[in-house]
């Protein structure tokens, strides 16, 4: 299937593009222009179904919104797949933005379908 670039992302010296039509996730160096892949079609670890949009964190490490498969992968800063992100207060459907604050440690998510369509994540406080 043909590319169909989407979403774009800025972070700490690396732009982050989704392409919805090969389901991967390009990560550009701002310096050294470097391009890494992520992802391919299909279910599961290092797969997606519309990946949309992209946080990064000060270390590199991603969390994607995989829309298609409603659910939201984190990655290492070295791309190896650490899971999916479960989350206790809100069910994720259709994921399509996602953005990290990073002063406040809240995680934003934009939603295309559910009872909610931006949903705030905050750490548990023990």
């Amino acid at each position: 299937q043909g590319s169909q670039l989407r979403f774009l992302s800025y972070n700490f010296g690396k732009f982050y593009v989704t392409d919805l039509g090969r389901n991967k996730i390009y990560i550009v160096d701002e310096k050294t222009h470097e391009v890494r892949v992520l992802g391919g079609t299909g279910q599961g670890p290092d797969f997606f179904n519309q990946p949309a949009g992209v946080a990064a964190d000060a270390f590199g490490n991603l969390l994607v919104a995989d829309s298609k498969n409603h659910r939201m992968c984190a990655f290492s800063s070295d791309l190896n797949y650490l899971g999916d992100v479960q989350f206790a207060q809100v069910p994720i459907k259709r994921p399509s933005g996602v953005m990290f604050d990073e002063i406040r440690k809240e995680l934003y998510v934009l939603c295309l379908h559910g009872p909610c369509s931006v949903i705030k994540y905050s750490p548990v406080k023990k």
